[in-house]
């Protein structure tokens, strides 16, 4: 059975050809959501979250599953073969798309995106071994865990494992690599350029003043985060 609920200004379309489980507070939300198959959920958080959104949903089952955003100026998402989006408590973006094939794309609380961010786990496309006929990019799961900030025009592909506390450098391209814990990684593709760093979301109003300083609510923090990473 065909379910179509009309747009109203300022309001979040939903077309699904079975039944769709849409939740959380959608009263801000702007866009779309469109699913063909069926058990699929997307999650919102339970308070308004003023954001442009398109979800597009192909096959059964998938997940995406938005409720920990803090803030959000504008995010797509593509999922097949029930893909998984699932973004922790307290992550912010500015705008981002998420391309999701079959596996995972696991995203830790306190998270911090800037502009125009892809992460996508899948090639879209086959490629196949001549001989073999094996297929040689299959999808792979990305995870990226807490308190990581990733700069402008990142990419992010499959096999990516991003550790807490890292910083990607803009305009970076990582995939099937693991960035080590409190690490900076820069490049295409993407490498290691520092270690033992940690990065403070508060300290922007003191970004040319020649004696910044940790803001105090890091500061407080840092000792225990450091130990927390095997830091003394």
């Amino acid at each position: 059975m065909f379910f179509f609920r009309k747009r109203k200004a300022d309001q979040l379309a939903v077309e699904a050809v079975q039944h769709i489980s849409v939740e959380g507070d959608t009263s801000k939300i702007r866009g779309s959501i469109t699913a063909n198959g069926s058990g699929c959920r997307v999650i919102f958080p339970e308070r308004p979250l003023a954001s442009n959104v398109i979800v597009r949903l192909t096959g059964d089952n998938a997940v995406i599953d938005l409720s920990g955003l803090a803030t959000a100026n504008s995010i797509k998402v593509t999922a097949t073969n029930g893909g998984h989006l699932h973004v922790g408590k307290g992550t912010t973006l500015v705008s981002a798309s998420f391309v999701i094939d079959r596996e995972a794309i696991l995203i830790g609380a306190d998270c911090m995106f800037s502009f125009d961010i892809v992460l996508r786990n899948t090639d879209a496309h086959a490629i196949y071994d001549i001989e073999t006929g094996k297929r040689t990019n299959p999808p792979a799961a990305i995870r990226i865990e807490d308190h990581v900030w990733i700069g402008q025009e990142v990419l992010v592909g499959k096999g990516a494992e991003i550790g807490c506390g890292s910083i990607i450098g803009a305009r970076s391209f990582v995939a099937n690599t693991k960035v080590p814990n409190n690490s900076v990684a820069a490049g295409t593709p993407a490498k290691v350029i520092r270690s033992g760093v940690i990065w403070d979301r508060f300290a922007a109003e003191n970004m040319y003043a020649e004696n910044a300083k940790l803001h105090p609510t890091l500061r407080k923090n840092l000792k225990k985060w450091a130990r927390s990473q095997g830091y003394t």
